[in-house]
């Protein structure tokens, strides 16, 4: 809990503890604790985060209880912002400040051209400013510091260079402060909080305020004051009752109580309470029934204001100046701030984001901001009134913490402590005049409102409104109950209240009846009855009622209740609430399923069943018929009849009450504003009659009607009570699952389950192929064939001879135990014939190991750093046992021990002498000395356990040598006693293997021993036991008895004498002493589920985990079994694969990927030379017969295969956004991918051909991604804020659905399946937890939460019995149980944090269905997409859809093109949600246009002209320089594309520049405008650009060469975003009639409408585009749209002579109408006087080379003869030449090691060479000189990091190396070929 409130400047908080004796808070939680090297350890708190963490502007160490807030991560010191980049001194840890960025930092900031100052730093060069003025560009303007929060206190007014505070009335301004003026002026600010057992006043610094400032009290809640009579009034609960109390803040004792009239005010349930200061009427916040409602100062009068949607109320506070009420929420309903009018109107939610526990409220009404605690997130934050600006003040509060009252700053967030050592502080106010400031407004003055007088204000306008008390409406002035002839009665859940509403108007029509509990009372007619929906027929007397489990309408008659007959039954009925209609002999019942809720309906039938027939489904989803249980009391919904012939009803999925009439259809009544419980249309006085029909007689079941009289059925059989997978039994009526039938067990207790007679379900039992019969009536599989576990009574099963030869030829019988095991087991390095059994992996051939793993002596790989390190890592297969965790000298030792052969620690270097705390073995190993003389063999050789007599380390030696009695056994060392039972029985007890050794365990294994070991199993079932070595079966209820039953004693002795039942609750039911502790039992109807503790009615089989696989009952126990594919493990639980692949678990980090071997543990690694990347697929792929990783980052999506991951190729690289998540579909051969940037979900054929957009809309953050083909199944996790959830379609896309709403908020983050059960698991990332479902998201469970090793999840996978994660937190892969969440296991550590992780093994991608696109790919032309049942769908790719025949592609090129910030999308038109172009990445767009000729989109950002293939890649940039203007180079304004004439036009603010569409022959067309927008009419040759002048706008046409140029409109600037029109000519202007909210940020025309982006509210809408008429929404919930057009290659027809071979004009060809043009010569270049179509270079001019810039100047002088066209994409130009014969320029890039060659007019560029990368440590640019021999035609140049001169021909060929002998670093040459020099 958090209350608080603001004073100018300061934040009053009230803190808690979470226990109130602070229990949860021991000193022992605040020791220091040392952070890994990866970590920072933060100066106060202690607390260990990443070092990512650190600088990262976010305070993340929390608040210190003694030292207050820690921001040691964020020290400016060691956060340097801006200018202290790159400035020679080391402000960073690990010097980050001043890394190699800096090394070309004056060529990247040269770029820039900041007007004030420069310098680079790792996001790239950045300009800054002096104080006062910031960066905009690269010129510094002037700064609003008013946008900062701390400017001033109140308001602000921003001059240049400075700005100016001032206050609102009531305050003084102080400097940039507000001091608050308070009356009277003497009497200073006060704080008056309550905690539970007190009510105080203090000085705001903490100090007691003068005067009687205390009141001690039992309890008090709810506080509030009134300042105006300096009283307080709070809520005191004392016993017995509540009461509203207020005193006299000066003297506390003065107190009286002001009581309660109105019947709607319950003061014991009020949990906060809020003075309105100007009408003073009270608002109060009832936490428990869950509404907000006002009172007359004198509670007299009062009206509910809010009472939906609110669970969990927690803070209320009011601004009556504004006149808004705000409150917070966090219940069942989505957690959130809220505001509405205060008479309860306009509700508005102003946060619903990242929100979760928001507690405390409180208003700063002169700055007009909201504040807020949540206490879960430990925020502070504000926001304004319209929930915009918000800001966080990220605290650690915990409210009852340190029982303080702290003061926080909300400007520079200081904390003090006010108030120390109080018990439970509730509520805390600022007491001040200016916390009520007076304000004029109608209610204060007005009394001609008979009830209450609400403030409200419109347009800053002070308005009244008379509200009357709930149950009263206003006529002449006064309030008054009118109740009409007919309204609907209506009872509510919360509060609980009845309530009548107006059918008519939805008024209140009396006043609401409170203070009640509902209770349904039924006299007992029938019992065992399960009753959904009740009706009464009061004309016969009879009573009908639903039954949805049985799915079935029932009717008792009253006077006799054995009379009762079934009316209608079926399996898949749902019927629900029913009513009946006995004028016209109808029943009238509701029928939907939660499976089906959008498939509700209504049906009708005559009474006596016949006749059935829906009578409404249109719009009906959840028509009544529900129950719940408010308060543990049951509320039953259902149908009601009205007068006029109407049916009501209530709409629970819309919370609606509707009613039908034939006449006029259906339609809505009453808007549902509250939980609905029952309802009842009421007529006063009447009773309602319609027109008999008649009547029929009926008979009860079992009889039939014969001449009016019911007679007996002969034979007849009652309807079965029983699903359809259950048997009903003969007696009690009593259903038992099927596969309980003909199981050898009598589970009816009748027999006649069991039953082999004549009609007996047991009469024709025949046993399958598969499958063995045994105890006559029994089949069970032949898997469970000598398995060790007897299934049969008989004992057949496991019969010694039959299981002597029972493996098949593709098995392997395991020494020892005898187990079948599948032959692809052996020799795969993992035990699996059991304990003290390794004879499937002896004489086993030793594989090859790769170069960087050492190879074990039984040919185990393990990783090289493994080999001599003192551990043992070359085990013989059995996984590791945790044998001992200890604490030694206070740190964790924990050691682990494999049975190993010892070869990766054999013939090693003599190691270093152990520490003081060690012991030595004999073979030089170190192990602890605690565990010398222990009993376990520690060292290898088992030095540790010998002379145990003798004195060890200073101590006497613990351990002695034991004798055992007869029959127990020594072992051991004699250190182990065993009994006889633990003998030869194939398991290993002891660690030397003795008590499986042996002559007689020899001879028993070679079938010669006595028949006590090998003769049939003896059956004991537990509870019961074995004892004398497995000879005899002793009952649980002989444990303990103190009799000897058993020779060995092992029923009793050890903890008999503790008799744990007597004091202990673990069993639910019955419970048993036992030598081990307690049993637990069950009575005879219940069973013992899998955790032996619990009795349910429900089968052990129905439980969570209790097998791997499947789970068969065996009448009350059950079986372990395992799907195809897999064979059952020696523990009876676990499933193996039978597959022969190993399983790896495959990982990724940013640049790698990596596997680790899951039987030997071995690392490897895949190196990724490229952009880091996230996930990682794994397809098997079968044609190939190689392992195929597919893996993405953020960027790409690509392949590799081979166990070193070679062929590294693209997939998919153009138009990823950030791609979260890849799926891959093994049988159809697709791919999946998340784009949560887009929020859509992609695919394409594994090649990354036919790509296309399958899921859009909707979405919100999509993240992970999920496929199963076998079932066509697509899954994906959503964080969308207000939903959280789980979805699930085909995997063509269809049949969408939300399978899990992730409760509280949760982030769904990893999901991953499992194949074998048909679930799924994912991770939730804020809960840190992980749960499961099944594919439809029903039986939930919570694997685990809350775990140290999962602190940060972020993907998961799954194999066998454990779910895999990586955490990026621990920076590691981790294992755990997948049912349990125990066994938990790092799998690896990882110095960066991992990503995405799976599991390469062939059973993580099973094909057991076949491929229904396997044949001719389905028949589809392009895509072929697995669907449901095992069907598919064809698509088509981008651009493209489906023909007629719903196989084949055809074009579809019509394309809506939307630009935002960051990217360019493309949609269908018809479907605006279905994109239909890969996403392109943009950088601030301009403008955007396309070609359709060549299928490419252009388009305009800050500094470039680029362009790009509609559907692929790359982009390409044309025009990066060319737009110099005065004060330099210019970012383009707007851009046009020529289609006809093969034009493009480029603005800028100075000019308008033309070139070919290759960005070739640049050349002026208009100069000395301030371009806007641009646009072209190519078949009359007209240009037409909107231009910006001093004061003025302008719009302006020309022909395309610059001529005819003429103004078409001119007006002053546009203040606002309106749409104008008008003819070419500028006639006709008019203004486009959209509506007056819309804010228009881009629009585009296309045919007879105008497509326009709305920033007010973000969506793409369309109107006429003449008219404005059909204004609608085309797209919602997108916004930042900077540019809209269609593409249509319909929309780019004609002809212009211009259009073919250029008109003839060498360089372009620009037309100034329909049929002429003239021909102009790019920059340089000069109209040739001979020939107007030719272009003549300049002669002579001088061209230099500035960084990433080629210019020219002229030779006579004149700076503005343009002699050198612009040449575009120059990165570095360190050195030039040219050819004047060929016209070419060329230019050495020196930091990429690349000559370029290019004419100047732009044509015929071409890379010349590329120098390849060579690996060097100096930075050093490649090449520093370049000349060119124009006589011999070759180029010359020096490469400075080789040190060479080399030389050329001009195109590159014939490369030679001239001089490389201690050269040096040649920086400059020249040559001079007349002379050959």
């Amino acid at each position: 809990m958090s209350e608080w409130a603001v004073h100018p400047g300061e934040l009053a908080l009230r803190l808690h503890l979470d226990c109130d004796d602070g229990s949860d808070e021991p000193d022992e939680c605040k020791q220091n604790q040392n952070c890994r090297p990866e970590q920072f350890q933060c100066a106060l708190t202690k607390k260990c985060i990443p070092k990512g963490w650190k600088c990262d502007e976010e305070a993340d160490c929390g608040v210190s209880p003694d030292l207050g807030p820690d921001t040691s991560d964020e020290d400016p010191q060691a956060c340097p912002k801006g200018v202290r980049f790159c400035d020679g001194r080391l402000d960073c840890p690990g010097n980050s400040d001043e890394w190699n960025f800096c090394d070309n930092g004056t060529s990247a900031c040269d770029k820039l051209k900041c007007t004030y100052g420069c310098k680079p730093t790792p996001q790239g060069p950045q300009c800054y400013c002096p104080t006062g003025k910031r960066p905009e560009d690269n010129r510094c303007v002037d700064a609003d510091e008013c946008e900062l929060d701390d400017s001033c206190a109140q308001m602000c007014t921003n001059t240049v260079g400075s700005y100016e505070c001032s206050c609102v009335s009531g305050y003084q301004l102080n400097g940039t402060d507000c001091i608050a003026i308070n009356i009277p002026a003497s009497e200073p600010p006060s704080l008056i909080f309550s905690t539970q057992s007190e009510i105080r006043r203090v000085t705001l610094d903490g100090k007691s305020f003068p005067g009687n400032s205390t009141l001690h009290l039992l309890n008090s809640n709810a506080l509030e004051f009134i300042h105006r009579n300096h009283t307080v009034c709070y809520v005191h609960h004392n016993v017995t009752r509540a009461t509203l109390v207020c005193a006299n803040i000066n003297d506390l004792n003065q107190r009286w109580n002001l009581p309660v009239r109105s019947p709607l005010l319950e003061v014991d349930s009020i949990h906060q309470i809020a003075l309105d200061w100007i009408t003073d009427n009270w608002y109060f916040l009832d936490d428990q029934r869950e509404i907000i409602l006002v009172c007359t100062h004198y509670l007299e009068w009062c009206n509910i204001l809010v009472d939906y949607r609110l669970s969990k109320p927690r803070g209320l506070a009011l601004d009556p100046t504004s006149g808004y009420l705000f409150f917070t929420k966090w219940g069942h309903s989505h957690p959130m701030l809220e505001r509405c009018k205060m008479d309860g109107s306009e509700r508005k939610a102003i946060v619903d984001i990242i929100i979760v526990y928001p507690y405390g409220v409180t208003v700063d009404y002169p700055k007009r901001h909201v504040y807020w605690v949540d206490t879960y997130l430990d925020y502070v934050e504000r926001v304004d009134y319209d929930g915009d600006n918000r800001r966080t003040r990220k605290l650690y509060v915990s409210s009852w913490y340190n029982n303080s009252i702290l003061e926080l700053d909300k400007f520079d967030h200081d904390v003090n402590t006010i108030v120390m050592n109080i018990s439970r502080p509730f509520n805390v106010h600022v007491f001040h005049k200016q916390r009520q400031p007076d304000v004029a407004h109608p209610c204060k003055a007005s009394k001609d409102c008979a009830h209450l007088c609400i403030p409200l204000w419109h347009k800053d306008i002070a308005i009244k409104r008379c509200l009357c008390a709930s149950g009263y409406v206003v006529q002449a002035n006064k309030c008054v109950v009118k109740t009409p002839s007919r309204f609907l009665l209506i009872s509510k859940s919360r509060p609980f209240s009845i309530k009548g509403i107006d059918l008519e108007t939805g008024n209140d029509t009396m006043v609401p009846i409170m203070k009640i509990v509902i209770r349904l009372t039924v006299p007992v007619l029938l019992k065992d009855v399960d009753c959904d929906g009740l009706a009464f027929d009061w004309i016969a007397r009879n009573l009908y009622w639903t039954n949805l489990e049985r799915g079935s309408i029932n009717v008792v008659r009253l006077s006799n209740a054995s009379l009762s007959r079934t009316l209608l039954q079926s399996s898949n009925f749902n019927p629900t609430s029913i009513t009946v209609d006995p004028f016209r002999g109808a029943m009238y019942w509701a029928d939907w399923s939660s499976m089906s809720p959008d498939k509700g309906h209504i049906d009708v039938a005559d009474m006596d069943g016949k006749n059935r027939r829906i009578f409404l489904n249109a719009n009906v989803h959840w028509p009544s018929g529900f129950g719940h249980r408010p308060r543990g009391k049951t509320a039953i919904l259902g149908l009601a009849l009205g007068p006029h012939k109407q049916l009501y009803f209530v709409e629970l999925m819309q919370g609606t009450i509707k009613v039908f009439r034939n006449e006029t259809g259906l339609k809505k009544v009453y808007e549902g504003k509250f939980a609905l419980v029952r309802r009842q249309t009421v007529r006063r006085g009447v009773a309602t009659s319609y027109e008999e029909n008649g009547a029929v007689c009926g008979c009860s079941d079992g009889f039939q009607l014969v001449n009016d009289t019911c007679a007996k059925q002969k034979n007849y059989t009652s309807p079965s009570v029983c699903p359809a997978d259950s048997f009903q039994c003969r007696r009690g009526r009593h259903c038992i699952p099927n596969s309980y039938v003909c199981d050898g067990i009598d589970n009816c207790e009748d027999g006649s389950d069991e039953s082999s007679d004549v009609e007996g379900p047991c009469q024709n039992v025949s046993c399958g192929e598969q499958q063995l019969k045994c105890d006559n009536t029994t089949c069970i599989s032949k898997h469970w064939v000598c398995d060790g576990d007897k299934d049969c009574q008989d004992g057949t099963d496991e019969d010694y001879a039959m299981c002597l030869n029972v493996c098949s030829g593709t098995q392997f019988k395991c020494k020892n135990s005898r187990r079948c095991i599948p032959m692809v087991w052996r020799c795969d390095r993992v035990s699996d014939c059991g304990p003290g059994d390794d004879s499937d992996e002896i004489d086993c051939k030793v594989s090859t190991c790769d170069i960087n793993e050492f190879t074990c002596k039984d040919g185990q790989c393990i990783a090289a750093g493994f080999y001599c390190d003192s551990i043992l890592d070359c085990d013989d297969g059995d996984s590791l046992q945790t044998v001992k965790q200890m604490f030694v000298e206070s740190h964790a030792l924990r050691r682990q021990k494999r049975l190993s052969d010892g070869s990766d620690e054999r013939n090693c270097a003599p190691k270093i002498d152990c520490e003081p705390d060690e012991f030595a073995c004999a073979n030089n190993e170190c192990i602890p000395k605690i565990f010398v003389c222990d009993s376990d063999l520690d060292c290898l050789d088992s030095s540790d356990e010998m002379k145990c007599d003798n004195i060890k380390n200073g101590t006497e030696s613990k351990t002695h040598a034991l004798s055992c009695e007869p029959p127990h056994k020594l072992c051991d060392n004699k250190t182990k006693c065993i009994s006889a039972a633990q003998l030869c029985d194939n398991r290993q007890d002891c660690e030397d293997g003795t008590d499986e050794g042996g002559q007689k365990c020899s001879e028993g294994a070679s079938g010669h021993a006595d028949s006590e070991l090998h003769g049939p199993a003896l059956t004991c079932e537990y509870p019961s036991r074995l004892c004398d070595n497995a000879t005899k079966c002793v009952a649980v209820e002989r444990l303990c008895d103190e009799r000897d039953d058993c020779a060995d004693g092992s029923d009793e002795g050890l903890r008999c004498g503790d008799m744990l039942c007597e004091h202990s609750f673990v069993c639910s039911h019955d419970c048993h002493n036992a030598p081990e502790g307690l049993i637990c039992t069950c009575p005879p109807h219940l069973h013992l589920q899998a955790d032996r503790t619990h009795c349910l009615e429900t089968h052990p089989c129905m439980a969570w985990g209790v097998c791997s696989q499947m789970c068969v009952p065996r009448g009350s126990r059950y079986k372990c079994t395992c799907l195809d594919g897999y064979v059952m493990q020696e523990d009876g639980f676990t499933c193996k694969s039978v597959d022969k692949g190993r399983p790896l678990v495959i990982f990724s980090n940013r640049y790698e990927l990596r596997s680790v071997d899951l039987h030997t543990s071995s690392l490897k690694s895949f190196i990724f030379e490229f952009e880091e990347h996230r996930s990682s697929r794994l397809l098997p792929h079968k044609r190939y017969g190689h392992v195929e990783i597919i893996c993405y980052g953020l960027k790409s999506i690509r392949h590799g295969g081979g166990g070193t991951l070679g062929n590294i190729e693209i997939v998919v690289q153009t138009g990823l956004s950030t791609a979260e998540g890849l799926a891959v579909d093994w049988i159809g051969e697709n791919l999946y991918w998340v784009e949560s940037n887009l929020d859509q979900i992609e695919v394409a054929k594994l090649n990354g051909s036919y790509r296309r957009t399958l899921v859009a809309g909707d979405m919100e953050s999509p993240r992970a991604i999920a496929v199963d083909p076998r079932d066509g199944y697509l899954f994906w996790t959503d964080w969308e804020s207000e939903r959280p959830r789980i979805e699930r379609c085909s995997l063509a896309g269809l049949d969408r659905k939300a399978v899990v709403k992730v409760a509280n908020g949760g982030w769904p983050n990893g999901l991953t399946l499992d194949y074998t059960m048909r679930r799924m698991y994912w991770i939730d990332a804020r809960f840190d937890s992980i749960h499961t479902t099944d594919y439809n998201g029903d039986d939930h469970h919570e694997v685990m939460r809350n775990h140290e090793m999962l602190s940060h999840p972020f993907a998961i996978t799954l194999f066998e019995n454990y779910v895999y994660w990586t955490d990026w937190r621990t920076n590691s892969v981790v294992r755990a149980n997948k049912w349990t969440g125990g066994d938990v296991r790092v799998i690896q550590r990882t110095l960066t944090q991992p990503f995405d992780i799976k599991i390469m093994h062939p059973s993580r991608q099973p094909r057991d269905v076949g491929n229904p696109c396997g044949e001719n790919n389905g028949g589809c032309s392009h895509l072929c997409l697995i669907h449901l049942n095992r069907t598919y769908r064809c698509d088509c790719p981008h651009v493209m859809r489906l023909s007629a025949d719903n196989r084949t592609c055809e074009v579809n090129e019509r394309v809506l093109l939307i630009s935002g910030t960051t990217g360019i999308r493309g949609v269908d038109i018809q479907q605006p949600y279905y994109h239909t172009i890969p996403t392109i990445s943009v950088i601030n767009l301009i403008q955007l246009e396309y070609l359709a000729r060549n299928s490419t989109i252009y388009w305009a950002d800050a500094n470039e002209v680029k362009r790009i293939g509609l559907t692929h890649g790359p982009s390409e940039t044309l025009i990066d320089t060319g737009l110099q203007g005065p004060t330099g180079q210019e970012p383009p304004t707007a851009l046009a594309v020529d289609w006809l004439s093969n034009l493009l036009f480029v603005s800028s603010t100075s000019k308008i520049i033309v070139c070919n569409l290759d960005g070739e022959y640049t050349t002026n067309v208009v100069e000395g405008v301030h371009v806007l927008a641009m646009t072209i009419n190519p078949q009359r040759g007209r240009l037409f650009w909107a231009s910006l002048g001093d004061d003025a706008a302008a719009i302006e046409s020309s022909a395309m060469d610059g001529s005819a140029r003429k103004a078409i409109l001119s007006t002053s600037l546009p203040t606002g975003r309106e749409v104008f029109y008008s003819d070419s000519d500028g006639g006709g202007v008019a203004r486009l009639n959209l509506s007056a909210a819309v804010n228009v940020t881009a629009l585009t025309v296309y045919r007879g409408e105008v497509y326009y982006a709305d920033q007010h509210e973000p969506s793409i809408r369309v109107a006429d585009k003449l008219t404005g008429a059909n204004d609608s929404f085309l797209r919602s919930s997108i916004g930042g749209v900077l540019a809209l057009r269609i593409y249509d290659p319909e929309e780019q027809k004609g002809r212009h002579p211009c259009g073919r071979d250029k008109g003839g004009c060498a360089h372009l060809c620009l037309p100034t109408s329909e049929t002429t043009y003239t021909c102009a010569c790019a920059i340089g270049y000069e109209t040739d006087p001979r020939d107007a179509s030719r272009c003549v270079g300049i002669d002579e001019f001088i061209f230099f080379s500035v960084n990433w810039e080629l210019q020219g100047v002229s030779m006579d002088g004149e700076n503005d003869t343009g002699v050198l066209g612009p040449i575009s994409r120059v990165s570095s130009a360190a050195a030039i030449d040219f050819v004047a014969e060929k016209d070419l320029i060329f230019w050495a890039d020196s930091e990429h090691g690349t000559v370029t060659r290019i004419k100047r007019d732009g044509t015929e560029r071409k890379f010349v060479f590329e120098q390849t990368e060579i690996i060097d440590t100096v930075a050093v640019d490649w090449l520093s000189c370049l000349a060119v021999d124009w006589i011999s035609g070759n180029m010359y140049w020096c490469d400075s990091k080789r040190g060479t001169i080399e030389v050329s021909r001009l195109d590159g060929t014939k490369e030679h190396v001239l001089l490389s002998n201690e050269m040096g670093k040649p920086t400059a040459l020249a040559v001079d070929p007349v002379r050959g020099t």
